[in-house]
C-alpha cells in the first residue's frame, strides 16, 4: 500500500492598507457672474477662491494638486453650448479658461482648470482662479435676465474635495450708445465758396433695436459765418456692434464774417447735442 504524501500549503495574505486623503477644500468665494447682452460679442472675467487644509494622514508638507470642473449647466442637456434662459427663449454662452475664449472650461479631465498647493500641518491655503464666461455675436433674443446655474468640483487624485453652485445672469434688456463727436473744423475764407467738413461717431445698439438720432439744432452762427449741420442718417437698426455715422458741417459761400484779423478761430460756445432714442 502506498500512502499519498500531501503538502499543505499555507498561504498568507498581506492586507496593505493606507490612510484616506483626508485633505479637505471649500470653495469660498462665489464664482457667481452676471453681465448685459447686446448682441456683440461678450467676454467677461470670473473668478473664485479655493480654500484647502491638511488634516492628519496625509504626508506634511508636499504640493498636492487639484482640478476643478465645471458642468454644462442645467439647461444645455449636458452638451456646449451652454444655455441661459427666460421662459422658452435662450441665450447660447460658454466657460473659458484664456482670456481669448479658445479653451474651453468644463468636465472632462483636459478641460478641468488645475492649480497646486503646498499643504503643512494644518494651514489653510487659498488659491484664486479665473475664468471667462463667453457669448457669441449676432444672437437676437427678446429683452430679459436670462439665468443658468452651474455646479462647480474640485477633485483631488480622484476624491471630490468641494462643489458648489455658480448662478449666470445675463440681461438682455435693449441697450444703444453712442461715441463722443469730435469737433468739426471748417476752414472759411472770408467771402469762400463753398465748405463743408465732417467727423465720425459710433452707435452701438442691440441686436435687431430700432433706433433714431437726432441733433437738438441743424444750423448755427460762429464768428459771423453761418453754417448748417446735418446727420448721414437720421435711423437704423441696432446689430450689437457699433455702427458708424458722420455729422457734416456746411458753410454757404460768399461770407464775410466778423474776423478783424488775418485769421481768426471761432467756436460755437454753445455745444450741439446729439440724441440717441430707442
Amino acid at each position: 500500500m502506498t500512502t499519498p504524501l500531501r503538502h499543505h500549503i499555507a498561504a498568507a495574505v498581506l492586507l496593505c492598507t493606507s490612510a484616506a486623503h483626508a485633505d479637505t477644500c471649500t470653495i469660498t468665494a462665489l464664482p457667481n457672474i452676471a453681465t448685459t447682452y447686446s448682441g456683440a460679442f461678450t467676454n467677461v472675467l470670473g473668478s473664485f477662491t479655493v480654500d484647502c487644509v491638511r488634516q492628519g494622514g496625509d504626508p506634511n508638507n508636499v504640493a498636492y494638486n487639484y482640478e476643478v470642473a465645471v458642468n454644462n449647466g442645467a439647461n444645455s442637456g449636458g452638451a456646449n453650448p451652454n444655455r441661459a434662459v427666460s421662459g422658452a427663449n435662450f441665450l447660447n454662452y460658454d466657460t473659458y479658461k484664456d482670456a481669448a475664449c479658445a479653451t474651453l472650461w468644463g468636465s472632462a479631465v483636459a478641460d478641468r482648470l488645475t492649480f497646486s498647493q503646498t499643504l503643512s500641518g494644518n494651514s489653510v491655503n487659498t488659491t484664486t482662479l479665473n475664468y471667462r464666461l463667453c457669448i457669441p455675436a449676432g444672437q437676437s433674443v427678446p429683452p430679459s435676465i436670462y439665468t443658468d446655474t452651474l455646479s462647480l468640483t474640485v477633485t483631488r487624485l480622484g476624491t471630490n474635495k468641494a462643489t458648489r453652485t455658480a448662478t449666470v445672469s445675463v440681461d438682455t434688456a435693449s441697450v444703444c450708445s453712442i461715441t463722443t463727436v469730435p469737433d468739426i473744423a471748417l476752414a472759411y475764407t472770408a467771402f469762400d465758396i463753398l465748405k463743408t467738413a465732417s467727423n465720425t461717431f459710433g452707435a452701438t445698439c442691440s441686436n435687431g433695436l430700432a433706433y433714431t438720432m437726432a441733433l437738438d439744432r441743424s444750423s448755427d452762427v460762429a464768428v459771423g459765418i453761418n453754417y448748417s449741420l446735418a446727420l448721414s442718417a437720421s435711423s437704423g437698426t441696432g446689430t450689437g456692434v457699433q455702427q458708424n455715422h458722420s455729422v457734416t458741417a456746411t458753410a454757404p459761400a460768399g461770407q464775410a464774417g466778423t474776423c478783424a484779423a488775418a485769421t481768426c478761430t471761432g467756436s460755437q460756445l454753445t455745444p450741439h447735442t446729439l440724441t440717441i432714442t430707442y
